[in-house]
């Protein structure tokens, strides 16, 4: 074991061999006091135009927490082993604002009067949470105050995993009469998915910023039969991930998925 910046640090062979994932029985439900202010402005019967400020004070927050335990086994002494679980990491602060926007263009002239639209974008900072891993820089296994564990060197610099700090939906519809369709478009900004990868050098994985347009079309043809299509993921989106490299927080792609567009052609009754 050598001192690092006043930081005890242990290397990766000297570290646990055995690891275990479990639930932890002693988890608590999050607290949260939610605090908001809106002002909404209502200018047609369906049209509207909000803004809110919003912040949560959570206690609690459930996060993915690394100890080392020792256990007494009946011939080789005391194995100890890293245990792998949800815990009570933290407290603090969820603030943000949202902008929203509703309409029905109602005053077009036919059959364009079922047109309508809504949109909204939301903003979050999620700064008063860290990850509960901490790193020394340039170790690839460190000491904290639950015992020893693997993670990457660049641990300590992200941000809460699973936050988009930018978040827009945008949706176009129409309803008239027996037809009815919808079109939505959602985006997320970039966000981190796990602070310590599985596979060595267990760096930080993000999900870079994606979005993905549904849609459906409906039509009634009697008061009991509705028949209609809906595709999801129109835009054939690519889902990357990619891997932190440096201390800047540089990042290089590590993964794509393409989900395809996905067609379903569906039949409802009413009895």
């Amino acid at each position: 074991m050598v001192a690092l910046n006043g930081t005890q640090v242990t290397q990766v062979i000297d570290g646990p061999l055995f690891g275990l994932q479990t639930g932890n029985r002693n988890i608590r439900p999050v607290s949260v006091w939610n605090y908001d202010v809106s002002a909404e402005w209502y200018f047609d019967d369906v049209g509207s135009i909000t803004a809110t400020l919003f912040a949560k004070d959570v206690e609690g927050f459930i996060d993915r927490e690394f100890t080392n335990v020792d256990f007494e086994t009946a011939s080789a002494g005391t194995l100890a082993v890293q245990i792998d679980g949800p815990a009570n990491t933290q407290n603090g602060w969820l603030k943000g604002f949202e902008f929203g926007w509703q309409q029905t263009f109602d005053f077009l002239p036919g059959p364009l009067d079922g047109l309508g639209a809504s949109a909204t974008y939301t903003y979050v900072d999620a700064g008063d949470f860290s990850n509960p891993l901490l790193a020394a820089a340039g170790q690839s296994s460190v000491t904290t105050s639950t015992g020893a564990l693997n993670a990457g060197p660049f641990v300590a610099a992200q941000p809460l995993a699973g936050v988009s700090e930018h978040t827009v939906n945008a949706t176009v519809f129409y309803e008239k009469g027996p037809l009815s369709a919808r079109a939505a478009y959602n985006w997320r900004s970039e966000f981190l998915i796990t602070v310590r990868d599985d596979i060595y050098p267990f760096s930080p994985i993000w999900q870079e910023s994606t979005g993905q347009l549904d849609a459906s079309i409906f039509y009634s043809v009697t008061d009991f039969l509705k028949i209609g299509v809906q595709g999801v993921n129109l835009l054939d989106e690519v889902t990357r991930t990619s891997q932190v490299v440096d201390f800047a927080g540089n990042r290089v792609t590590r993964s794509a998925f393409r989900n395809d567009r996905r067609y379903t052609f569906l039949a409802r009754f009413d009895f």
